[in-house]
C-alpha cells in the first residue's frame, strides 16, 4: 500500500493539508478566500493509502476530519487553537466533536512509538537533520499569498522531518506489525504501555474499563516471606513501610507519606521510595586492578518475575486469568530467546515492562496502587537483601539501580561472590546475569560510561549517543572523553583533528519563549556550536523578576550559549570553531566522571589517571 506522509497548517484565513510520497513528491490541498477543498480526493488518500503523521491523531486528522464536514477558516482556527492550549485536555475536545480517527482510515501517528516526550523540531534535531525551521508566520494573523507560498515549503520540510522519524523507528514499527499479525489488533501508534492495555484487555476478553477507586480506598504493604534481614535499619524498614496505610484515590495519593529515604548499608546510601533503589555516587571512576573483578549483575524479568511469582493482580480482575496470561507472556518470551526469536523476544518483553507502569496510570483499567507499590517496594527490598549479604562478606557493592548491583570484589573472591548471589537467587526465586567491567565512570548513578572486558562500552544518561531521548552530547567532546580513557590520547589532539562536520561540534536546546541571536529570531528549538565569533542566544522572558540587588533573577542568556554561532542549516558549516572552549568543555567532562587532570593551562597528561590499555 502507498505511504503518504501528512501535516497541516491552520491560519485565521488559510487552511493547508499537505501529503507527501517518500521520494518528496506533494500534494496540497488549500481552503481560503479563493480555494475550495477536494473532499473526495482527500477522503480517497486517507481511505486507500498508509498515511503517515506526528501527533497526527491528536490534531492533524481531527482538523481535517472538521474542514471535511465543511468547517470555514474562522471555525478550523478556534478547533487549531483548542487543541494546541494547554487549558483543555485534548480527549475531552475530541470526545465533545467526535472527531476521532475513522476506523478506515489506514494510519499511523508515530509520536507514541518515539522515546520521550519532545517537539518535531526537536527529534529532529536530535537526528541531525540538515534544515531546522520554526512555524515562521504568527499563527494568530492572517498570511498573504506570499505568506502561504513560505508556509507551503515550511509545511514540507515538517513532513520531511516526519519521513526520518518514520525510518528511524523500523525495529519498535517492525514490533507493532508482529502483534497486528499475531493478536489482530493495530498498535502501530501505541506506546510501549499503550500496547501492554491494549493486548490485556482482549487477551483477557473485556471491554475498556473506567476504574474509579473507592472512596474508602486504602492497603497496606505485605512483604514476601523471603526477605530477611540482619542490620536493624533494614529490619526497622520493613517494618515502617509495612506498619502504614496507604490510600491510592485518584489525584489523592499518599505513596510518599512516611517512607524513610535513605538508607545505609556499610557507609554506603541508598535512596528508597517508589521510583526504585538507587545509590548516590557522583563524580566518581573506578578502575580495576590486576587481582581485581568489577561485576554488574542486573535481574533478569525483575517486576515481571515477582508479579508472577507473588501472584499480585488488580483489585478488579480475575486473579487466575491475569496471572494465568502474565505468566505465558513470561513463559513466551523465555522460549523465544531461547530460539533466538528476537522479534517476539523484544514483543513480550515490551508488554512485560509495560504492565508495571500501567499499575501507577490513573487512566488505565490496570491502575492499581496497591500493585504498584508491592512491586516497587519488594523490587528494592530484595536488592537491599542481596547488598547486605554481600556487604556482609567484606565484598564492596559500588553501584545500586532498580533492577542492578556492581560489585568490587577481589578474583580471588569470586567464588564467595558467586556462592552468595546462587544463595540470594535460591531464596528470591529470581534469576541474575552478570557483565564483568574493566572501569566504571560515573557522572551519577543514571549517567556513566562503563568500560567492558572486551574493550566495549556501556552508556548511560549524558553520555549516550544517536539516542532519540536525549538532547544530542557534543560528539567531539564526547569521543576525545573516550580516546583518553581508552588509550590515553591527549584531549587536545583529538579535538584539534576532529572532521569539522558540522554535526560533531553541535549543541541543541529548547527554547520555550523563543531564542534570539544578535536581536534575530532562531525558534523554540536553537542549535549552535561555539565560535570565536560568536555571541550569547538570548530567550525573551515573559517577567522580569529582581533580586535584592537590582539584577535579573532570570538569566535571559540560554544555558551553554556564549561563544554561540547558530547553525539551524548544517549545509552552511562551521566558521572560526573555537578549539579552545571544546578543549576546556571536555575537560570538564572528565572531572565530571571522577578523572582528576592536570590543570588547563599546563596540559600535562598523566598515563595512570582514568586512562585503560586498549
Amino acid at each position: 500500500m502507498t505511504k503518504l506522509f501528512l501535516d497541516v497548517e491552520c491560519y485565521p484565513n488559510y487552511f493547508l493539508i499537505m501529503f507527501k510520497l517518500e521520494d518528496g513528491r506533494n500534494k496540497y490541498f488549500e481552503l481560503d478566500e479563493h480555494n475550495e477543498l477536494e473532499g473526495k480526493k482527500i477522503e480517497r488518500y486517507l481511505t486507500e493509502c498508509t498515511t503517515i503523521g506526528f501527533n497526527s491523531r491528536m490534531y492533524d486528522i481531527p482538523m481535517i476530519e472538521y474542514a471535511l464536514r465543511g468547517a470555514s477558516n474562522k471555525a478550523l482556527k478556534i478547533l487549531s487553537d483548542r487543541l494546541v492550549s494547554a487549558e483543555e485536555k485534548t480527549y475531552d475536545i475530541l470526545n465533545e466533536t467526535k472527531l476521532w480517527t475513522p476506523r478506515h482510515y489506514n494510519h499511523i501517528d508515530i509520536f507514541n512509538v518515539l522515546p520521550g516526550r519532545a517537539s518535531l523540531k526537536m527529534y529532529g534535531a536530535r537526528l541531525h537533520v540538515p534544515f531546522l525551521q520554526d512555524l515562521p508566520y504568527d499563527p494568530s494573523k492572517p498570511v498573504t499569498k506570499e505568506q502561504k507560498a513560505e508556509l507551503r515549503k515550511y509545511c514540507s520540510n515538517d513532513i520531511d522531518l516526519t519521513i526520518e522519524l518514520y525510518n528511524s523507528l523500523k525495529k519498535p514499527l517492525e514490533i507493532r506489525n508482529n502483534i497486528n499479525n499475531e493478536y489482530g489488533i493495530d498498535v502501530r501508534s501505541k506506546g510501549d504501555a499503550g500496547i501492554a492495555e491494549i493486548l490485556m484487555l482482549k487477551s483477557l476478553g473485556i471491554s475498556k474499563m473506567n476504574i474509579c477507586m473507592p472512596y474508602n480506598y486504602r492497603f497496606q504493604y505485605i512483604p514476601p516471606s523471603y526477605l530477611a534481614f540482619k542490620s536493624e535499619e533494614l529490619q526497622e524498614l520493613v517494618a515502617t513501610i509495612s506498619g502504614l496505610t496507604f490510600k491510592g484515590i485518584k489525584g489523592d495519593s499518599n505513596f510518599k507519606d512516611g517512607i524513610p529515604g535513605e538508607i545505609n548499608i556499610n557507609g554506603n546510601s541508598y535512596s528508597f521510595g517508589i521510583g526504585g533503589l538507587h545509590s548516590q555516587e557522583q563524580h566518581r571512576s573506578i578502575v580495576c586492578k590486576d587481582d581485581e573483578l568489577l561485576i554488574d549483575v542486573d535481574v533478569t524479568g525483575h517486576y515481571p518475575k515477582m508479579i508472577i511469582d507473588n501472584k499480585w493482580c488488580p483489585e478488579h480482575l480475575d486473579k487466575d486469568k491475569f496471572n494465568t496470561l502474565i505468566s505465558n507472556f513470561y513463559n513466551d518470551r523465555v522460549v523465544a530467546k531461547r530460539e533466538g526469536n528476537k522479534a517476539k523476544s523484544d514483543t513480550y518483553k515490551i508488554i512485560l515492562n509495560s504492565i508495571y507502569g500501567k499499575f501507577g496510570d490513573e487512566y488505565s483499567f490496570l491502575y492499581s496502587p496497591s500493585c504498584l507499590l508491592h512491586t516497587t517496594f519488594t523490587g528494592q527490598l530484595s536488592l537491599l537483601m542481596l547488598i547486605e549479604m554481600l556487604e556482609e562478606c567484606g565484598l564492596n557493592v559500588v553501584s545500586a539501580n532498580t533492577d542492578g548491583i556492581v560489585v568490587r570484589v577481589l578474583k580471588a573472591g569470586y567464588d564467595l561472590f558467586k556462592e552468595i548471589c546462587n544463595s540470594w537467587q535460591e531464596i528470591s526465586n529470581l534469576n541474575l546475569e552478570e557483565t564483568k567491567y574493566k572501569a566504571l565512570y560515573n557522572e551519577s548513578v543514571n549517567s556513566y560510561i562503563a568500560v567492558k572486558e572486551d574493550g566495549s562500552l556501556k552508556r548511560k544518561g549524558s553520555f549516550v549517543e544517536g539516542d532519540l531521548a536525549h538532547n544530542p552530547t557534543i560528539k567531539v567532546c564526547m569521543d576525545a572523553v573516550i580516546d583518553y580513557i581508552l588509550k590515553g590520547k591527549p584531549i587536545e589532539e583529538t579535538i584539534l583533528n576532529y572532521d569539522t562536520d558540522p554535526r560533531n561540534f553541535l549543541m541543541v536546546r529548547k527554547v520555550v519563549t523563543g531564542g534570539y541571536w544578535r536581536e534575530k529570531y532562531l525558534g523554540k528549538i536553537v542549535r549552535w556550536y561555539w565560535s570565536t565569533t560568536g555571541d550569547p542566544i538570548y530567550r525573551r522572558l515573559e517577567t522580569t523578576e529582581l533580586k535584592k540587588d537590582g539584577t535579573a533573577k532570570n538569566d535571559p542568556k540560554v544555558a551553554d550559549s556564549d561563544d554561540a554561532f547558530p547553525i539551524m542549516d548544517l549545509r552552511e558549516g562551521l566558521v572560526n570553531i573555537n578549539y579552545e572552549k571544546y578543549i576546556n568543555e571536555a575537560y570538564e567532562m572528565l572531572r565530571n566522571i571522577g578523572i582528576e587532570v592536570a590543570d588547563n593551562k599546563t596540559r600535562e597528561f598523566l598515563g595512570e589517571i582514568g586512562s585503560i590499555a586498549a
